[in-house]
């Protein structure tokens, strides 16, 4: 009996131990898009979410199936393909791009390295624009990291909040499912966009007159570091063996 009490006690004790050293991300609780919104398909069906959508004029947002459809591709003018995949998935899908789309591959191995992505896709995003062509961004499903990447273009390139681009992706994409994780990388990556932002409204004068202020700390810091009578403090340490001894 004591050793089934004893057994118990560590049954009942271990999930409060394994919960405590379990790491918590902060919660990004975002509600969902509005039925009335004007953006929101009125016909969306279960089986779309084997389709791609139209998210921007440009950019389209899938799953695999949606690049193996040349039909598709061919009447919504998509000869530019962007997969955000592990490194073992892209070489499998490399094979099966249509001849007359090109591909470009972003590999992700997990969720943690998603923020380098977005700079990446937004660049590949935007070149393609320029250049008149219509872009296929998507993954597995077209419902996770394809959907945060096109999430993060849409705030840069729109200066929306994270939480008006998450709706409008989903009111254009009913399936997305942006976990905890894939959330507070978007929401690093909000931060590092206001960031550039306000260094851009700066301009180069206050990256100048930064950097002159730098310089001048430094000078300042140097000239603590002297005593009054220009030696550098401390620089023989016997004087003070003697104050302690007397």
């Amino acid at each position: 009996m004591d050793t089934m009490d004893t057994m118990d006690t560590m049954d009942t004790s271990c999930p409060a131990q394994n919960r405590s050293r379990t790491p918590m991300l902060p919660r990004v609780l975002v509600p969902p898009c509005f039925l009335t919104d004007p953006t929101v398909i009125p016909d969306w069906r279960y089986e779309s979410r084997r389709q791609a959508q139209q998210i921007l004029a440009h950019v389209w947002l899938g799953p695999l199936s949606a690049v193996r459809d040349e039909q598709f591709l061919k009447s919504n003018n998509i000869s530019q393909i962007i997969a955000i995949s592990t490194n073992e998935t892209l070489k499998i899908i490399s094979s099966r791009v249509p001849e007359f789309c090109s591909i470009q591959r972003i590999a992700v191995a997990s969720a943690d390295h998603l923020v380098p992505a977005f700079s990446t896709a937004t660049r590949m995003i935007n070149e393609a624009e320029q250049n008149g062509q219509f872009v296929l961004v998507y993954c597995e499903t077209g419902n996770e990291k394809s959907a945060a990447v096109v999430v993060a273009h849409v705030m840069e390139t729109t200066r929306w909040g994270l939480f008006k681009s998450i709706q409008y992706v989903q009111s254009r994409r009913f399936c997305i499912a942006l976990d905890d994780q894939i959330r507070f990388q978007l929401q690093t990556y909000e931060t590092l966009i206001n960031a550039r932002f306000l260094v851009d409204q700066a301009g180069p004068s206050a990256t100048i007159n930064r950097r002159r202020r730098n310089l001048d700390d430094l000078y300042e810091d140097r000239d603590d570091e002297y005593t009054r009578d220009g030696q550098v403090p401390f620089r023989d340490a016997s004087h003070l063996d003697s104050m302690i001894a007397d």
